[in-house]
């Protein structure tokens, strides 16, 4: 497999995606993000990253559907019991005991 295009430095994929370097390295860790290891084996690693990767990850990344907020949704009703036994006392009444 030949591949022609430059090969990027993990700053300057980090400025592509517009996140740090340590999540950049997290989504490689995580399988998430393909990369080119440049280094000396597993001891002494390099990454290198392909602009097609970092398209291909930012597609797969997009959210598609947009899921409705919870806190702004419908409620639904609450499941369960209480068992607390509370009442309403007027402090000023107790003031007076």
């Amino acid at each position: 497999m030949m591949i022609d295009a430059p090969l990027l430095t993990p700053s300057e994929a980090a400025a592509d995606l517009k996140c740090s370097i340590k999540t950049l390295l997290g989504h490689v860790k995580d399988g998430r993000l393909r990369c080119v290891n440049v280094g000396r084996g597993s001891l002494k690693r390099s990454y290198r990253f392909l602009p097609a990767d970092l398209a291909e990850f930012k597609e797969r990344q997009a959210q598609r559907d947009v899921l409705p907020c919870r806190s702004t949704s419908q409620s639904r009703r609450r499941f369960g019991t209480s068992i607390s036994n509370s009442r309403d006392v007027d402090f000023t009444v107790l003031r007076g005991l």
